[in-house]
């Protein structure tokens, strides 16, 4: 066990990560960026250090301006009410940031003598856009009804921007919005000149996010008044600014060598601060000091600012923006707005071309001629009457025409006339796209997404396509596969999402067959999110109704059980396998297919290894799929497994044998009146209880036989389990902290991955992850624990785990009710991610700072008389996860202290209840006496089952002082003096 005093800092750490203010290093787009910092900080020293800027920087101004425009994502209020603020607001929280970059903020005469010499104006402004995307006037505000209420600034990071976007590359997007997780900004820091994917990756996540309670001058914000310096701060890191200690203390750098090194962040306003030997510029807008405390940056922060702006992509640019102009606006102006269709490559078919055109102009459109291009050829002109008032859209279609694919098209289109003459502003006259070559793929046809998503991909409502790749662990830890990330996802709902197949040549096969690899964890039963499988035999040009091949929605599509985190698969036992036959499609040249996942918010969804081949199977070929309810560890000696056998071949399975052994013995079941088709899969249940013994069982599944004769393909016919029978009970509260070892490892599949070993001379548990590419899970179980007389409870553990990027482990907390028979309870579950305590792209081996603590509130399932947790570890070849001071206690309270002493009472003084916390090494019985300052004895009673409880008492009647005396084993003998106020 590790020592009380550790246990104190890494509670006191968990509740200051929970109070960060800014969130800007936990966003996934600064988290997990491939661009390394070192790389960025080489980069920005090289541009310092040339004499001339490189030919892809803007010319040095001066006086730097930055077009703002500010999303106000509220919750439907009225403007100027709670998060739908007014626009004086607003332009407060302006003129605000250009006070502060241009160092005429009022407050700039407080800056002490010793940093005057440094602080700087950075003769950078902000103006709010003058013209928007479409070159129309605006405020530079936009206002709309959020999706949600609250944005977890993290989590929903993605969420939040797709909501209102402009693009990133000429407007600085500020989205204001009510924030949660106590976070009060965040920001994407710029990326270098460097070519990268990334550049792409997380342009549409590009600006900064604000609580609307933090915009402006603001009193009674919570912790301290707002002075609008929270927008100042992220801009900061928006263009390139770290906080000035460095995120690491004395020695790590910020890049500055004018702001003195901090050992931490500061809160309140303490002047006299020195943490690294010299005063800590806690006035620095980069600092976590209150806002009235902030007041300047430094030379070297100006100087980084302006590199970034003059050469880093999307900064650059925000500097020849033309929201800094005012719109040109004429009166006869008609514009294409978009191109509505084609928007795919199709083969040799008729297309319908239409486009969505705008009035830009000042004078309503009474008339205008568009007209309609393949190739620079001039298909079709209309002239259209119409009645368009300025701002106003409308869609033109034309006569289908027959496009060529196979060598590529370019379709285009012209505003000719506007009111019977020349249109004024003929920049938003033309528009077009290219209709990309096709090749035909023939049969048989493969994709395992190894290379990333190399096939199309696109949302039935216009809006950006969620299909991605990740690491989805199947047959191999490092496997990749296709997902929709619907997890808690709002955004386009109940639309679909589809990823389609390259055109399939099927001509030359006689029988056909689809198969693919899927996997799901449902949300909730109310959470339905689908699966829709959808052949085309137009190149893609439609998807009819009638060609579903296949369609799941919720718990139907599920692959495993509900999962209320984030799912990732952690094996194959989480895939399922389809296969479907597609004969009615053989013959046919121009097949695609679609998958189409439909949203409702539940959870991810992933897709692998799609085949198309002919359908020439083997008659008789049965396999088991998965076997479930097998008990890790349980108190009785007998199983009732669910056998899940799949018909791999062609003929229907009616019969089968199955040899079960258990500790080398052998039990036969022979199984009729059974119907499973070709490609289906059904649940057989067998009762196994015959030979299971106390201790450990290794249990041994093969299917022997089918249809009377032999399986034709052997390879699938095996399961391999161990199992335990251990019933030790024990009362709440419970400690495992590894030293004496009273919870059970299991390894399942005979595959070792926790161990307990000496870690700096306190035994923990490991996971072995490292380099590790077994697909394998390990349990480590509880003995039954008995809840007694309590009615609240909780679980608290320490933990520590160095993610390696590109790579998942996973940790599951099971629950049983049932005494370990079945963990059909998910507490929680934490991807590489999510239990992340630091990055290491070596072994991990934790300091004594590098752990949490998590707590998890189990009051709802304390109505049980017994229960069972377990923890289980799946490897994803990720890295080492340690375990230690595993807790189950009597209470739900999160915030009760952690205390570095076996006994603490609190509060103290107390008026009418007071609590003794323990905190002992080992379970045991304590007498607990309350004695006045005589020493006469009014309360005297014994508690058993003792370890790290919270116990409440009734204070005594009569104001004073008592003694509270505890006793026990091992000379257990405290005596504290509490004062009662009545």
């Amino acid at each position: 066990m590790r020592g009380a005093f550790l246990t104190l800092l890494v509670f006191s750490s968990f509740l200051g990560m929970a109070q960060e203010r800014c969130a800007t290093n936990q966003l996934a787009s600064n988290l997990y960026r491939t661009e390394s910092s070192t790389s960025f900080e080489n980069w920005l020293k090289k541009e310092k250090n040339q004499p001339f800027r490189s030919s892809n920087s803007v010319q040095r101004q001066s006086i730097y301006k930055i077009p703002v425009v500010f999303h106000i994502i509220h919750t439907g209020t009225a403007i100027g009410r709670e998060g739908n603020l007014s626009d004086v607001k607003i332009l407060e929280q302006l003129d605000i940031l250009n006070a502060d970059f241009r160092r005429t903020n009022t407050d700039a005469s407080v800056t002490p003598e010793s940093f005057l010499a440094v602080a700087a104006d950075t003769e950078i402004e902000f103006v709010m856009a003058l013209r928007d995307p479409e070159g129309l006037p605006t405020s530079g505000i936009v206002r709309l009804r959020g999706s949600r209420d609250v944005y977890d600034p993290i989590n929903d990071d993605i969420l939040l921007k797709s909501e209102s976007f402009w693009d990133q590359d000429y407007y600085l997007n500020i989205y204001v919005t009510d924030l949660s997780s106590g976070n009060l900004g965040a920001a994407q820091f710029p990326f270098s000149s460097i070519a990268g994917s990334e550049l792409k990756n997380y342009k549409s996540t590009d600006g900064l996010m604000l609580d609307y309670k933090w915009v402006g001058l603001n009193e009674n914000t919570g912790s301290f008044d707002s002075y609008g310096r929270t927008a100042t701060h992220e801009i900061g890191h928006y263009l390139g600014l770290k906080h000035i200690w460095g995120d690491g203390g004395c020695g790590f750098d910020d890049f500055c060598d004018d702001t003195p090194e901090a050992q931490n962040s500061t809160t309140g306003c303490p002047l006299a601060k020195a943490t690294c030997g010299t005063p800590d510029m806690i006035q620095n807008y980069m600092d976590y000091t209150h806002d009235v405390c902030m007041n300047l940056f430094t030379q070297c922060q100006k100087e980084r600012m302006r590199l970034v702006l003059e050469s880093s992509p999307r900064r650059a640019s925000l500097l020849t923006s033309s929201g800094l102009l005012e719109p040109v606006m004429v009166a006869n102006d008609m514009g294409i707005r978009s191109i509505i269709s084609p928007t795919q490559a199709a083969c040799e078919i008729d297309q319908t071309a239409s486009v969505e055109l705008r009035n830009y102009g000042t004078n309503a459109v009474s008339n205008f001629e568009v007209a309609f291009y393949v190739n620079g050829d001039l298909i079709d002109s209309k002239q259209v009457n119409a009645n368009l008032t300025p701002s106003e859209k409308t869609v033109i279609s034309f006569e289908s025409v027959m496009l060529n694919a196979s060598m590529g098209d370019v379709i285009g289109f012209e505003i000719i006339k506007v009111n019977g003459t020349d249109d004024q502003n003929r920049k938003n006259n033309i528009k077009s796209i290219t209709i990309t070559p096709v090749e035909s793929e023939v049969a048989p046809y493969f994709i395992d997404f190894s290379s990333g998503l190399t096939l199309s991909n696109y949302m039935e409502n216009g809006a950006t396509s969620y299909w991605q790749t990740g690491i989805a662990t199947n047959e191999t830890t490092d496997n990749k596969a296709a997902f929709l990330p619907f997890y808690d996802q709002e955004a386009n709902f109940g639309y679909r999402d589809i990823l389609v197949t390259n055109t399939l040549d099927l001509s030359a096969l006689t029988s056909a067959q689809l198969e693919f690899d899927y996997a799901y964890a449902a949300g909730s039963a109310q959470e339905k999110d689908g699966l829709i499988v959808i052949v085309s035999t137009d190149c893609g040009s439609s998807f009819k109704k009638q060609n579903i091949i296949f369609e799941r929605y919720g718990l139907s599509l599920a692959t495993r059980g509900a999962s209320a985190s984030y799912f990732i698969p952690t094996g194959p036992t989480d895939w399922d396998n389809i296969n479907l036959n597609i004969t009615q499609y053989a013959g046919m040249d121009q097949v695609k297919i679609g998958f189409m996942g439909v949203n409702a918010g539940g959870n991810n969804i992933y897709l692998d290894d799609i085949r198309v081949t002919s359908a020439n199977l083997l008659s008789n070929d049965a396999g088991i799929k998965s076997v479930e309810d097998l008990p890790v560890v349980s108190c009785e000696a007998y199983a009732r497994p669910i056998v899940d056998i799949k018909n791999f071949g062609f003929e229907s399975i009616k019969s089968i044998n199955l040899s079960v052994k258990v500790n080398n013995l052998e039990e036969v079941f022979e199984l009729s009146d059974l119907n499973i088709t070709s490609g289906k899969t059904q649940s057989l249940p067998l009762n196994i209880s015959k030979n299971i013994i106390n201790g450990f069982n290794e249990i041994q599944i093969n299917i022997t036989g089918i249809n009377g004769g032999e399986d034709q393909f052997l390879g699938n016919n095996f399961y391999e389990f161990q199992s335990q029978v251990i019933d030790i009970q024990e009362p709440m509260p419970i400690r495992e902290d590894f030293e004496n070892n009273i919870w059970t490892i299991a390894n399942p599949n005979q595959t070792l991955l926790f161990e307990n070993i000496n870690l700096s001379g306190n035994q923990v548990l490991r996971s072995n992850s490292f380099n590790n590419d077994t697909i394998a899970s390990s349990y480590l179980v509880s003995p039954i624990i008995l809840t007694g007389n309590y009615r609240k409870g909780a679980i608290r553990f320490d933990y520590s785990y160095g993610q390696r990027l590109g790579y998942n482990d996973n940790l599951k907390v099971l629950l049983s009710v049932n005494c370990g028979k079945t963990f059909d309870i998910e507490l929680l579950s934490l991807n590489a991610d999510q239990l992340a305590t630091a990055l290491s792209s070596g072994a991990w081996v934790p300091d004594e700072l590098d752990w949490k603590t998590f707590f998890l509130d189990i009051t709802e399932h304390m109505t049980w008389p017994e229960l069972r947790i377990a923890f289980v570890i799946s490897n994803g070849n990720g890295n080492h996860l340690y375990i230690d001071n595993i807790d189950v206690l009597t209470t739900n309270d999160p915030d009760q202290p952690a205390f570095d002493i076996p006994v603490q009472l609190y509060p103290n003084p107390a008026f009418r209840t007071f609590n003794l916390a323990l905190n002992l090494e080992r379970k045991q019985t304590i007498q607990v006496r309350i004695m006045d300052m005589s020493g006469h004895i009014i309360f005297d009673r014994p508690y058993p089952n003792s370890i790290n409880q919270t116990l409440e008492f009734e204070a005594p009647s009569q104001s004073g002082f008592y003694l509270i005396q505890v006793t026990g084993e091992n000379n257990l003998n405290q005596i504290k003096r509490l004062f009662i106020r009545r």
